[in-house]
């Protein structure tokens, strides 16, 4: 990622591929990981910091909701690479 670019020139990474071989973690698995604190805190991470929003199985509220691992871990590389920007 060239420095002039920012999270928000790059496309979603819900456009991204699925790599099912990789699996997908669920709202448990994210904080376990120590990825999200809190909903709110994944919530503001969605919102401000483009943090993919999950597929939900299910059209009701209390469908599951998984997010894909490559989703996740394409998520982190981009965060890693904005870190290294700035520094």
């Amino acid at each position: 990622m060239s420095a002039s670019r920012k999270l928000q020139d790059l496309p979603p990474i819900e456009d991204g591929e699925i790599d099912i071989d990789l699996g997908f973690w669920s709202y448990p698995d994210l904080e376990r990981r120590k990825i999200v604190k809190s909903r709110p805190h994944l919530k503001a991470l969605q919102e401000r910091a483009d943090f993919p929003r999950p597929i939900k199985t299910g059209s009701d509220q209390r469908a599951s909701a998984h997010w894909p691992v490559s989703w996740i871990q394409e998520w982190v590389r981009r965060r890693a690479a904005l870190i290294r920007q700035s520094a």
